[in-house]
Order: structure tokens, then sequence, then C-alpha cells
């Protein structure tokens, strides 16, 4: 059975208790780090291949979540995209969690 959702990120003009809400439902699917990995890599291969559609990303990364076993798949690509993008952050820094806070780097996938 495929299980989807309505989820969506919120808005800039969101309440604190929407943020927290979706931040909670976010947290709440359970990724393994070559998850997000390889689910990034499904997104991004995508983007570099039709740089201006992230609909196309967006579909392929749904497809990768309904694969393996991620639901709901529209709350397990957010969580996919946005734990991957807190580490390319940091990463911008100079800061490897991955070889520097390996904890943190599992903490956060």
């Amino acid at each position: 059975m495929c299980v989807q959702s309505l989820f969506r990120a919120p808005t800039e003009d969101a309440t604190p208790s929407e943020i927290e809400d979706a931040v909670r439902l976010i947290n709440s699917v359970r990724l393994k780090p070559d998850q997000v990995e390889r689910g990034y890599a499904v997104y991004q291969a995508q983007l570099n291949h039709r740089p201006q559609s992230r609909r196309w990303a967006n579909t392929a990364l749904r497809t990768f979540c309904r694969n393996e076993g991620l639901f709901p798949v529209d709350v397990a690509l957010h969580s996919i995209l946005m734990r991957k993008w807190h580490l390319l952050d940091a990463a911008c820094d100079g800061y490897d969690y991955a070889v520097e806070d390996p904890d943190g780097y599992v903490a956060i996938t």
C-alpha cells in the first residue's frame, strides 16, 4: 500500500507552532545515513540533468522514498532534503560532520 501525504513545508509567515509541528513530523521519519546520502544523490542527479526543474528532482526523490519504504513519502522527501542541506551548510563553513563529529552526523541523518 502506498501512503501519500499532503505535507508542505511551512511558509515564511508560519506560526511557531506550525513550524514546530512540521519539524516534529520531519524528524519522525527514521532514516539511515546512507538513505540520506543516496536519496540526495538521486535528487541532485536529476537537477544536474534538468537544472531548471525541481519538479523532476522531487519526482525522482519521491520514487526513491517509495522504493525504500519511507512513508509518508512527501514527509520523507522533505526529511532527506532538510537533513542533507544542514550537512551541506556546515560543509560550506569547512566543517565535515562525518569526520569531525560522527555521532552528530548520525544524529542528523
